[in-house]
């Protein structure tokens, strides 16, 4: 049967596990039957020139992974190829190079195209549903969606304890500063008051007639984790460098996106992205914003604190 809009079925709406990533996949990997998914993927083995592909179950791993983790096209291929926990899951062998982005989205075209999509998540949704895999919350009332394959964010950051410990400082201080106002003041800052904070903070001025952000200042704990200061450098200025070389925005465009939220929010904003840093290492970092005003309360500056962390390799 033809479908003029592609109907998919949401596996579930949010996976958290309070683990590392390489434990997840790993219990994952234990509860899933995937030799249950043959039945709808020998569909994409029929034809001749779709035989010489991977096997389909391994792109279908290498979806969920994309999906799970919000991999967008650069840290997707870089997390395949490099990070253990990865390639084990998606049972790649030594030696045997991973799939590429462009590859799994072919894959995912195809699932589309051949309507088996809705089967696919269904049956992941159900073994879901009866496995013990810890805390698996699958939101009621979402049934059927219109649209692009959407599967499950995944939250498995194993957030380390010294972010937990700044993220709580930086909350109280914000608080402080507030003062029951609905926004802390400028004239009430002071660096004096959080002087163990202060390397782990940036403070970010919001440009309001170009709407963009620029870098005021940057703790050398948080400028070491980053591999160099970013102190005078605009976000649009960055991000078009990036377009200019990647195609895409890039951390910066994540960035630019998460400080937006925090205006809108007139409050503290937190999240947690992969990225890779201004020395090439891949990290990973834990950040939160809030918003200072000026005199009229307008948003002023952004207060940021943040942990980074390189990426071990599995």
């Amino acid at each position: 049967m033809k479908r003029d809009m592609p109907t998919i079925a949401a596996a579930f709406d949010v996976l958290e596990l309070e683990q590392s990533p390489r434990e997840t996949l790993e219990q994952i990997d234990r509860a899933i039957d995937w030799s249950q998914f043959d039945r709808y993927l020998i569909w994409l083995s029929a034809g001749p020139q779709e035989r010489r592909l991977r096997a389909p179950v391994m792109l279908f791993k290498a979806l969920l992974l994309k999906q799970w983790f919000k991999l967008r096209a650069i840290d997707f291929d870089f997390d395949i190829a490099d990070r253990l926990s990865f390639r084990r899951f998606i049972g790649l062998r030594d030696g045997e190079p991973p799939p590429t982005y462009d590859e799994v989205k072919g894959f995912a075209d195809r699932l589309v195209a051949r309507a088996i999509d809705t089967e696919l998540y269904a049956e992941l949704q159900a073994q879901f549903l009866r496995s013990d895999l810890g805390r698996v919350l699958v939101k009621s009332g979402r049934g059927l969606a219109t649209g692009p394959a959407e599967f499950a964010v995944f939250h498995c950051d194993a957030r380390p304890a010294e972010w937990l410990e700044i993220e709580q400082r930086f909350l109280d201080f914000w608080d402080h500063l507030r003062g029951g106002k609905s926004l802390p003041s400028m004239d009430d800052f002071r660096f004096s008051d959080i002087p163990d904070l202060m390397p782990h903070t940036a403070l970010i001025r919001v440009l309001e007639q170009e709407e963009g952000f620029c870098y005021e200042f940057m703790g050398e704990t948080l400028a070491a984790g980053n591999g160099g200061s970013t102190v005078g450098m605009t976000i649009e200025s960055k991000m078009a460098t990036n377009f200019r070389e990647y195609g895409h925005a890039g951390f910066q465009g994540q960035l630019f996106k998460l400080f937006k939220k925090t205006l809108k929010a007139e409050g503290p904003v937190s999240t947690s992205e992969y990225f890779a840093n201004a020395a090439g290492r891949k990290c990973q970092i834990w950040i939160v914003v809030a918003p200072i005003g000026d005199k009229s309360g307008s948003p002023e500056i952004l207060f940021s604190a943040a942990w980074i962390k390189p990426v071990s390799i599995n």
